[in-house]
């Protein structure tokens, strides 16, 4: 028909997408979190590149709700490198070929991404129960204390919220069928994941130490806590351990939150207090540093077994079948 009408040469590419746009970045715009967390767990190396194969099989699960010929079509319109790899960050701020398209709430999070270590602190200091959540009142303050414009928007903020507390829904109304909306963000989980690549080097070089002196400090306040420390006691123990490492007080601050979330899903420790014992902070630098750290800890244990078994008075059979 278009040549019928005197168009020389028709542009599929350019017909489809313009067709075919408007669902795509609705989908994008719904879905953009999940993909995140999708396209990085690809990611290895962090690099915000992902080969095209791999950028195509995470668009076409189901749960995107993208069907194959509309990933094609996007697939299309992105800028590829020379080395076949695509930069999915462009693609979830909405920099295609055709031109830019607005995603606000992935900015916003992006931002709040890039103020961790700010936003961090303040959710610290709201939290004053220590059960790693604010609520959405207190989480937009600390959005609004960072005075960025990508923050400033009410609408942008009430999505993050949606994302960041999918259970909790203010509006919705009181009935005996379905649960209350919960009024809570989990920050621990936001900060941990910030905060771990920053934590990885000084884990892996120093996790003993950081061990070692949580022991130390459990074992001189033995009587008082019975081997596990309270919060600001295993901050300062750590802290102290990593003098010159020049780490940040915030990573440390953390590190023992995280160790605390350990504790209450074991059930070991007392909560109110927030007190917390050596295999909690251990499982925690596991996470970080995962089997270069558990041999480094193996090796700690055996050490300090080897010191017990010197130290003691069992005969030498005994102390050859311990050995």
């Amino acid at each position: 028909l278009l040549r019928d009408q005197g168009v020389a040469t028709v542009d599929m590419d350019v017909i489809c997408w313009h067709t075919a746009k408007g669902t795509i970045l609705k989908i994008l715009k719904k879905k953009w979190f999940l993909l995140m967390s999708l396209f990085r767990a690809k990611d290895t190396y962090n690099r915000q590149r992902l080969p095209i194969d791999t950028l195509r099989a995470v668009l076409d699960r189901a749960d995107v709700g993208m069907s194959t010929s509309l990933v094609q079509i996007l697939l299309g319109n992105l800028n590829a490198e020379d080395d076949g790899h695509i930069d999915y960050d462009k693609l979830l701020s909405g920099k295609l070929k055709s031109g830019s398209f607005p995603m606000d709430v992935y900015t916003a999070y992006k931002t709040m991404e890039q103020s961790w270590e700010t936003l961090s602190q303040h959710f610290l200091e709201y939290d004053l129960n220590g059960d790693g959540r604010v609520n959405h009142e207190e989480f937009r303050i600390a959005l609004r204390n960072l005075q960025h414009p990508a923050l400033s928007d009410y609408t942008v903020i009430a999505d993050l919220i949606k994302i960041l507390d999918p259970d909790g829904d203010p509006t919705a109304k009181d009935t005996s069928n379905r649960p209350q909306p919960t009024d809570n963000i989990n920050f621990d989980k936001f900060s941990w994941d910030m905060a771990r690549t920053d934590l990885k080097q000084v884990v892996e070089q120093r996790g003993r130490d950081m061990l070692s002196a949580f022991r130390k400090e459990a074992t001189r306040q033995f009587e008082h806590f019975e081997g596990e420390l309270p919060r600001d006691k295993a901050i300062d123990a750590i802290q102290k351990a990593l003098l010159d490492t020049g780490v940040k007080v915030i990573l440390v601050n953390i590190l023992v939150s995280r160790a605390e979330t350990h504790a209450r899903e074991d059930g070991k420790g007392s909560r109110e207090v927030g007190r917390i014992q050596e295999a909690q902070l251990s499982k925690t630098l596991r996470e970080i540093a995962g089997d270069s750290f558990e041999k480094a800890e193996e090796t700690t244990l055996r050490d300090s077994f080897m010191v017990m078994l010197r130290a003691s008075k069992l005969s030498a059979m005994d102390n050859w079948r311990l050995r």
